[in-house]
């Protein structure tokens, strides 16, 4: 055990953006771009039923009579959203008990490469999938682009992060997707075996020094191959290599409220029953 003064530094998305990282309102703008082949609104080709969500849900909140607490939605909170619409209506064994209470607003008709559709529970899950699977991959993209063009910026950053560690005995807690920390401080322990993938529970309750970095919203490393455990989420070291999230192929995640989520690699509003996966779990009781 080493002797240095211990710091933790928590990461979110304006520690990225100059390197090459989309900020919040920028992957607002991609969620709309991803969304304009097959979710047009049939009303309105300029906007999308991802759009819809957002602004429905903007125009709410100014309902607060008390001005100062009127937030502004963000995509993490809209992704949840629609995986709660989803799920009530997809309720046709009549399981969400929310629906016993609830008229749903009928949303839009939407325009589809196959022609103008109602929208369903089963579309809002592809939907959900799609921004997600497209959100990781376009992650995935900008890490190897950074990795290939190295620049003053993030040779200033690996300086920093290195006198960080050299100072103090760290743990980095990430809550941003990218590798832009491992890419500067690549022996970091991070829970996960780099050679097999595999997570190990063990080494991350038995370690007493901190030198780490734990993404507990998710990464571009993380992958869900096909395996012997289903669903088990690995470390894929190689970001140019084929990766298998495939949200919308796989079964949803069942929660206590009765609303399914994607089993994918991203966690992002939907905070609680994700956690269930092993190691989101292991990692956060630490």
């Amino acid at each position: 055990m080493n002797n240095k003064k211990k710091l933790m530094v928590v990461l979110g998305a304006g520690a990225s953006v100059e390197l090459g990282m989309p900020s919040v309102t920028h992957v607002d703008e991609l969620f709309h771009n991803w969304t304009l082949q097959d979710f047009t609104l049939a009303s309105d080709d300029s906007l999308t039923l991802y759009d819809y969500i957002r602004d429905r849900t903007n125009s709410h909140y100014p309902q607060n009579p008390r001005s100062a607490l009127v937030k502004q939605t963000n995509y993490e909170e809209i992704l949840y959203t629609i995986f709660q619409l989803s799920s009530m209506r997809s309720d046709n064994n009549f399981n969400l008990p929310m629906n016993a209470f609830l008229d749903l607003r009928e949303l839009p008709i939407v325009r589809t490469s196959r022609g103008e559709i109602t929208v369903n529970g089963d579309y809002l899950r592809f939907l959900c999938s799609l921004l997600v699977d497209n959100l990781i991959n376009d992650f995935r993209c900008r890490c190897v682009n950074v990795q290939r063009n190295i620049t003053p910026e993030l040779e200033s950053f690996k300086n920093f992060m290195g006198q960080l560690r050299e100072d103090y005995d760290v743990a980095f807690i990430s809550l941003n997707y990218d590798k832009l920390v491992t890419q500067a401080c690549p022996n970091l322990f991070t829970g996960f075996d780099h050679n097999s993938g595999d997570f190990c529970p063990e080494s991350v309750y038995a370690r007493a020094d901190w030198d780490l970095i734990y993404h507990l919203h998710g990464s571009v490393h993380f992958d869900m191959p096909v395996r012997n455990v289903a669903h088990e989420i690995v470390w894929n070291p190689d970001l140019e290599s084929e990766f298998h999230q495939n949200s919308f192929g796989r079964n949803s995640q069942d929660t206590t409220e009765g609303i399914q989520m994607l089993k994918c690699t991203l966690l992002s509003r939907q905070k609680i029953d994700p956690l269930k996966v092993e190691k989101y779990h292991r990692l956060l009781s630490q």
